[in-house]
């Protein structure tokens, strides 16, 4: 018989084929039978074909009751799975049923009946008040977190317009799950909070705030994600964050580094060693928030800054290095020599980064000499760095016109930096003249140019 094949395709599809064809009332029957079974994979099955053609069964609930009670786990199992995604058929009393299941000391079993919430919203309503005492009293983890979910709005990452969902009573009820004592309950309770309120309402912030302060786990670090992203951030939000920057190294405070750079955070003196060992967690935003902390902190972060510069230390973290010394600008002279080096790395990220960090520390007398050899690098985004200081510089690029007269005739766009020189000399049209008997991107650039000074 096809239906017992072992090739679990021809079973698949000659089952197919019955539900579409047979007499409904026969098939019926032939579930019941199997459900009878004393051979479980049998009364598996037909629980799964159960859940299909629900609405044939007007005595669904009892044939339910004693799935779930079956002594066999793997049955029972295939009972919660029934349950959970059986869509009601009309007829059946399934809210008393459902509630009574909410209360079995079968954690499974209680996980099934809320999670057939999720394919009933009309139910969940019915039983909203039962769901929130279920979320205050029940032991399990994984009852809570299913109560939780099934109060989120079904679009995931959406917030919900719900206004049922979002009333006070289930406010109430998800705040006391953030501070419940299992983390994965509070991480849950988080986000069923973030699903349902945005903005989050301010009676929340507290809470996240003492989430900020006492959570070790993941829901502390997006407590302080949400708390950053608000414009009325709570008071003694500044104080939790450098308290948890002293929890580094020793824990991994991303979200601490983040927040504290959100907020244009300048550490103090005794927080410069965790900076320093923050800036080198290579190639992450982490290392760039360090960083950009480094930066306001200014000149004292300087020697602690340009060891990371010597030829021993990885790329990523010259380059992130270079970046913090750019943003404090001449007060980090003493690094020139070390940024001049990094100009000819093969490395393009490193190489344009310490152009960059050059033009914003040096005098311009000092960044064009420094920067000559950056014309001629081989890669054409670090020559386009040098060409973007020398727009900046304006005048005072002019010992650079041989320069950018042959970076017009290799790469072109040179043409702004040119119309400033010339304004300043009038003398330089000539030149610029000139390359309108070369080849493009020559001809181009002088054209460009010399309507540009029309």
């Amino acid at each position: 018989m096809l239906l017992a094949s072992p090739n679990s395709h021809v079973a698949s599809s000659a089952q197919k084929f019955v539900r579409q064809h047979a007499d409904p009332a026969d098939l019926a029957e032939e579930i019941r039978q199997g459900l009878r079974s004393s051979e479980p994979a049998v009364r598996v099955e037909n629980l799964r074909r159960l859940s299909e053609i629900a609405e044939r069964f007007p005595d669904l609930l009892d044939l339910l009751r004693s799935a779930l009670a079956d002594p066999k786990q793997k049955v029972g199992q295939a009972a919660c799975n029934a349950l959970r995604c059986l869509r009601w058929p009309a007829g059946i009393a399934a809210v008393p049923f459902l509630r009574k299941l909410m209360s079995n000391r079968d954690v499974d079993v209680r996980v099934a009946a809320v999670g057939n919430l999720e394919f009933n919203r009309g139910h969940l309503y019915e039983l909203l008040s039962n769901l929130l005492t279920r979320l205050g009293k029940d032991r399990s983890a994984k009852v809570k977190r299913a109560i939780l979910g099934v109060l989120s709005d079904p679009t995931y990452g959406q917030p919900s317009n719900d206004p049922t969902l979002r009333s006070s009573e289930v406010l109430a009820a998800v705040r006391a799950a953030l501070l419940d004592r299992m983390a994965e309950v509070r991480q849950a309770a988080l986000m069923t909070l973030t699903r349902l309120w945005h903005p989050l309402p301010g009676d929340v912030l507290q809470d996240l705030l003492e989430l900020a302060r006492t959570d070790q786990d993941e829901v502390g670090n997006r407590a302080i994600y949400w708390l950053v992203t608000r414009e009325d951030r709570p008071a003694g939000l500044l104080e939790v964050l450098r308290e948890r920057l002293r929890r580094y190294p020793q824990r991994w405070e991303d979200e601490t580094f983040a927040a504290l750079d959100k907020l244009g955070y300048t550490p103090t003196l005794d927080e410069l060693p965790l900076l320093l060992q923050g800036i080198q967690e290579q190639n992450t935003g982490f290392a760039y928030s360090a960083a950009r902390m480094l930066a306001r902190l200014g000149e004292p972060a300087v020697a602690g800054l340009i060891p990371f510069l010597g030829d021993d230390q990885p790329r990523q973290l010259r380059t992130c290095v270079a970046t913090a010394l750019g943003a404090i600008g001449p007060a980090a002279r003493q690094a020139l020599p070390d940024l001049a080096r990094m100009i000819a790395s093969q490395d393009h990220y490193e190489a344009r980064a310490a152009v960059t960090a050059i033009a914003a520390i040096g005098e311009p007398a000092e960044v064009v000499e420094v920067l000559r050899p950056a014309f001629r690098h081989r890669v054409g985004v670090v020559r386009s760095a040098v060409l973007e200081v020398a727009a900046n510089l304006g005048p005072a690029a002019r010992p650079w016109l041989e320069e950018l007269l042959h970076l017009s005739r290799t790469d072109g766009g040179t043409e702004a930096v040119l119309i400033a020189l010339a304004r300043d000399e009038p003398a330089l049209r000539d030149r610029i003249a000139d390359l309108l008997h070369e080849p493009d991107p020559a001809r181009s650039t002088a054209r460009a140019a010399l309507a540009g000074l029309e």
